[in-house]
């Protein structure tokens, strides 16, 4: 968080002050939620990698 922060000139203090403020805006998360499916290629990676 703190790098990202950095890279937009934004302390980590703003960053959430300004999530803060478009949850109430929105009345909920600013944004969607979504679980992606890793790709067939990725779950082969991650099972060798356990092995």
């Amino acid at each position: 968080m703190f790098q990202v922060c950095e890279e937009i000139d934004l302390s980590p203090s703003t960053a959430i002050n300004m999530f803060a403020k478009a949850m109430i805006r929105k009345n909920g998360f600013p944004f969607v939620f979504q679980i992606e499916k890793p790709s067939q290629e990725t779950m082969k990676a991650k099972l060798s990698r356990k092995r």
